[in-house]
């Protein structure tokens, strides 16, 4: 049940968690904006050239389709890294608020922040939540 903590990550994994972590305050401004973007026009806009048959296969209704599936893939995603971050230990939150949105080194995390705990607990909780996210967002 818990095989998921005992899981090593490879590089290209570890690279994708923490991109997702990195970027988790800045999803709801993307996913706001990609929503405001994929609205329909209200208006038609009147072009001097004349009408011609389009031979593309998209459509503006496929294009707002596909735009509509990737806000949902997104707000999915932002709403499984609230799950996380709101039910980590304060550790890993002062780790992953430390880290990976702030971007400070990790010697700095563990050295200057007056915590109480050594280079390995850090990097062994830093690999537990990397672990705990990659498995909620099946990495």
């Amino acid at each position: 049940m818990l095989d998921y903590l005992e899981r090593n990550l490879t590089k290209a994994q570890r690279r994708e968690v923490a991109q997702y972590m990195a970027q988790y305050n800045h999803l709801d401004a993307i996913i706001k904006a990609k929503q405001l973007e994929a609205m329909p026009s209200k208006t038609s806009t009147i072009k001097d050239e004349p009408v011609q048959e389009s031979s593309s296969d998209q459509t503006e209704a496929d294009v707002y389709l596909k735009k509509s599936f990737e806000i949902d893939e997104l707000i999915k995603t932002k709403q499984k890294l609230d799950i996380v971050y709101n039910r980590v230990k304060p550790l890993h939150k002062l780790i992953w608020d430390e880290h990976f949105i702030n971007g400070e080194a990790d010697f700095k995390v563990y050295y200057d922040y007056d915590n109480d705990f050594t280079k390995t607990t850090y990097y062994e909780e830093k690999k537990e939540l990397m672990n705990i996210v990659a498995e909620c967002l099946n990495i």
